[in-house]
């Protein structure tokens, strides 16, 4: 609907009236509202559907990227490190273990632990609570879906500067 009188921008004419309204509403059935509340309800359930498709698909490429995406991990699994051994594990370790290399818990632990112990030889404190940190990391992983972090992720951000410099030192990335 327009207004009498104004002008159509798509075709640059002026708008006139076709036909006046008699003022009379059409009745709105009871079969017309049933077919208009099913459409709306099957619209829903078809939005619904393509989201959680569109989930299913961003979980399984987030997970999978380039050959150069993960470098750097393995080593580091045979690397100790003097610092930010949690935020490793956090961020690196325990989503790359459960969700890129598709290891089980036990492994994934296992793994965890051997490392932590080769870091233990640059005597560490603490050491006894790694275990519950482990436990944690890999259940948070598990639960929440999250991924690995990426080197260029930890490169750019800000927040994990003294941790890239620290990998750079050690030749991990």
């Amino acid at each position: 609907m327009r207004i009498p009188g104004s002008y159509r921008s798509k075709y640059d004419t002026k708008v006139k009236i076709v036909k006046n309204w008699n003022g009379v509403r059409s009745p709105v059935t009871i079969g017309f509202l049933e077919e208009f509340r099913n459409w709306l309800i099957q619209k829903k359930i078809d939005q619904q559907k393509q989201r959680q498709k569109i989930l299913v698909e961003r979980s399984k490429n987030k997970f999978v990227g380039s050959s150069n995406y993960y470098t750097g991990i393995e080593p580091l699994t045979q690397t100790p490190i003097k610092d930010f051994r949690k935020l490793v594990i956090d961020i690196i370790l325990a989503p790359y273990l459960i969700n890129v290399r598709k290891l089980s818990f036990e492994e994934s632990y296992t793994i965890n632990r051997n490392w932590l112990d080769k870091c233990n030889e640059l005597r560490l404190d603490n050491y006894r609570n790694f275990e519950y940190r482990i436990n944690y990391a890999l259940k948070n992983v598990l639960n929440k879906g999250i991924g690995s972090m990426s080197r260029e992720k930890i490169k750019t951000d800000s927040t994990y500067s003294d941790l890239y410099q620290l990998l750079q030192k050690e030749k991990i990335f």
